[in-house]
Parts: C-alpha cells; structure tokens; sequence
C-alpha cells in the first residue's frame, strides 16, 4: 500500500486504541472466545512483506504476549475442549494462542517468549515436512514462479502466460499461481509443481523463515509444555481431496504425531483454513479420524461452544503497527463493520 494510505490507516487504528473504541469493542467481546493463528517469528522486523507477511518480529511477538496477559485470559487447548465437550465455562476474554505448519523458529523464537509470560500454545505440525528440507508447497510455487528462468512461464489451469520483468507485477502472478492451485484438484496442484520443477533451477531457502522443526525438536516442545496438533501430512486444501486422500490425510499425521510424541493429537488445523477449505465431508473426516477440535482461519470470534470440527480464528499478520493487532484482538474491525461501512484493514494488511 501506499505511503499516504499506510499513514492513513495507522492513524485510523491509533484512533481507535486512545479514542476508547478497542476499550468498548473488547467489553462487548469478553464472553467470547478469541483464538489467534500464528506461522513464524523471525529476529529482525521485515521491511519487504512478500515472504514475510505470515511472520511477526521477536519485539512484535512480545509485545502482542504483553497485550494478551494483560488484557485476556490464555487458556489451553485441554480447557478448550472442556468448554466444547463438559460444558465447562471459560473465564471472561478467553484466549488461545496457536501456530500452524511447524517452523524450527516455533521452538527457537516463539516458545521463549510464551514460557517467558507462561501463556499455553498449541503448535500444529505439518508431518511429512518435519525433519525434512521441503519447502511448504505453497511458499514452493511461489519461488519457482520468482526465478522462473524463461519468458514465458506455465500456469496451474494449463496455458501459459509471459512473466513480467516487472518486479512487484511477477509477485503479484506468483501469488496468483499458488492460490489458483488452491481452487484446483490436488493432484493437478502436484502435477504443476512438477512441471515447475523440470526447469532444473535449485532454489535458495531462508532457513529462518521456512527451516522445518526436526522431530526431537517437536519431542522438545512436548516436554515443554506445549500441545502439539496435526496440520495435516502433505498441506493441501482438504477439500481438493478425493475421500480416500482426505483420509489418509488425516489420519496419518495424527498417527505420526502420537507415535513421536507419546502423547494423543487431538486437535488439527485445517490447512489455508477459510470457508472453502473445509466441508461438512472434511469435519465428519476429522471427527471419525478421532480429533476433539478443529481450527480454521475464518475471521471471526466463537461466540459459543456449538461446533469444535470448525473454531474460528484470526490469522495474525506480521510487521505492521501494533496499533492493527490491538483493533483486530480487540474486536473494534468487527464492531465498525457491524455498525460502519465495511473495514478493509485485513485486505489492507495483507497487500504485498
């Protein structure tokens, strides 16, 4: 976004902070659950978003903890269960704190300061990554995509299309590829990636970003503490599966888990996580593979314990002002859109 429309919206967001509209909005909110989604923190703010939107700094980190002990009740995925299946009641501004796909910087940068502040967080793995140097295939096709080596570069629906020499327009058709693969079956999704792949470039990888937990490093968040749930094996969109796939999906990763950690799985997160990446098919799936919760990554509060095959939560996006994750947690983006005109902060924020 744009200098001028950055400054504009930070502003709006400090407005709402020292105006009392977080205040208001965050009392209104206090008997509903609020469950944030993480990926990975890294040690520096990032100024290029690109391939860090999804990460938050160390400070950022911090200081997002700070708010949460401050203003909300941590609670862990067991009360949280609890809550959905005896009927236990959850303390005013409950909160639970997650990540998702399994990044070596999860142990290393995020669990220090979770022990640090004694804040519970369920970490979900992405099996066939861990111990392994894959980048995850979506962050796969988009590097690929960016050193495309020829003019003209394949697309996943079929066709072709001339790759811009243009910087921020060959990102911009590099994120258009990856979430085309999300709307299409998931073995075309896999055929493309191998058509990406015969081009014989290697690819460069930020260990920082996307270095993969081995599986004593998963052992080591387990004895620390932390719960650890399945984010699936391979990562593809659940609802691109054909059912036996689907099954595997989820039943491997909660087994590999289990037999890793010695302890039970039972949560899972919904690989991308929005409307149109889970299904009735998909939490019946989860249900009968044996998971007591399962998360997506609709924008919204839980307002009660009606359907834990689907908790909804805020994707936290990273190296913006603080003053944006205080109008998200907060719940002042949803009572402006309830009572304003439609809020495209969200959007605003994950512009790249």
């Amino acid at each position: 976004m744009s200098g001028t429309g950055e400054t504009a919206k930070t502003a709006a967001w400090n407005a709402c902070r020292y105006l009392g509209v977080n205040r208001i909005a965050h009392w209104r909110m206090r008997r509903q659950l609020l469950v944030l989604c993480y990926h990975g923190v890294v040690a520096q703010p990032k100024r290029d978003r690109f391939r860090h939107a999804t990460t938050v700094s160390v400070a950022e980190f911090e200081e997002h903890l700070d708010a949460i002990a401050k203003h909300f009740t941590p609670i862990s995925g067991r009360e949280l269960i609890a809550w959905y299946e005896g009927g236990a009641k959850l303390p005013d501004y409950p909160l639970l704190v997650t990540f998702d796909d399994g990044y070596r910087n999860n142990l290393t940068l995020a669990a220090p300061a979770l022990l640090q502040r004694k804040i519970p967080c369920v970490f979900h793995v992405t099996t066939g990554y861990i111990g392994t140097p894959r980048l995850l295939w979506t962050d796969e096709v988009i590097s690929r995509v960016m050193a495309w080596p020829l003019d003209i570069v394949p697309l996943p629906e079929g066709g072709e299309a001339r790759l811009p020499e243009d910087g921020p327009e060959r990102r911009r058709l590099a994120s258009a590829c990856k979430e085309r693969c999300k709307r299409i079956p998931w073995s075309e999704a896999r055929a493309y990636l191998t058509r990406l792949r015969q081009s014989g470039m290697g690819l460069l990888s930020n260990g920082e970003v996307f270095g993969f937990l081995n599986w004593d490093e998963v052992r080591e968040l387990r004895r620390l503490g932390f719960e650890i749930g399945s984010h699936t094996v391979e990562h593809p969109i659940l609802t691109q599966l054909p059912p036996e796939e689907l099954q595997t999906e989820l039943i491997e990763s909660k087994r590999r888990i289990e037999r890793e950690t010695g302890a039970p799985c039972v949560s899972i997160a919904y690989p991308n996580g929005g409307g149109n990446d889970f299904s009735a098919s998909v939490m019946e799936g989860a249900r009968e593979a044996g998971y007591r919760l399962a998360f997506t990554i609709v924008e919204e509060f839980n307002r009660g314990p009606e359907q834990p095959m689907a908790v909804n939560r805020l994707c936290i996006m990273g190296h913006l002002p603080v003053s944006f994750f205080h109008f998200r947690v907060n719940g002042a983006a949803r009572l402006l859109n309830r009572f304003g005109g439609k809020d495209r902060s969200l959007a605003v924020a994950r512009e790249r």
